[in-house]
This record gives C-alpha cells, sequence and structure tokens, in this order.
C-alpha cells in the first residue's frame, strides 16, 4: 500500500464524505493518522502488517466454517486452463 502512493489517494479524498464500507477501510485511519503527522509512516506500516494478518486468519477461520467451499491447490505454474478444467468438474 504504502509503496503504490496510498498516502496521495486517502489526502485526494479527504473532506469527502465516504460510505460505510469504505471507511471500514483496512488502514485507512492508519493512513489518516501519518498525514496528520499522529503517527509516523513505519509505525503505520507496522500496525497495518498485523491488522492485515489478524484480517486474514479471521478470513481462513470464516472459511473453514463453510462446508460447500471447496479449495484448489495454485501455484505459480499452474495453467488457467487447469483451474477451468477444475471448477467446471466441481460443478457437474
Amino acid at each position: 500500500m504504502f509503496s503504490n502512493s496510498v498516502e496521495q489517494e486517502v489526502a485526494a479524498v479527504a473532506g469527502v464524505p465516504l460510505s460505510q464500507t469504505a471507511q471500514n477501510t483496512l488502514g485507512l485511519d492508519l493512513v489518516r493518522d501519518v498525514l496528520l503527522g499522529k503517527l509516523p509512516r513505519q509505525g503505520a506500516i507496522d500496525l497495518l502488517t498485523i491488522a492485515t494478518r489478524q484480517y486474514s486468519k479471521r478470513q481462513r477461520t470464516w472459511f473453514k466454517k463453510v462446508t460447500a467451499l471447496s479449495t484448489l491447490p495454485v501455484d505459480s505454474d499452474t495453467e488457467p486452463s487447469e483451474l477451468v478444467t477444475e471448477i467446471t468438474a466441481l460443478f457437474k
């Protein structure tokens, strides 16, 4: 995020009314605090790293409970056509 100009993006929407969903964006408050000088940039990066890991853990926990989902092993060598074949087979 920080290496891709997130600070400029957040600054650009300062004062613009955001939906509740947009306001809940992970890290938005941290970036705002950096822009306001309340938090050093590296501190925000560290906190965002922790928050991202926690969010990921919550997602993994949630997905474990959803029995209708299937996992597909994918790596850098997996061809899209292989995935199409596997997904299609799930619906037969």
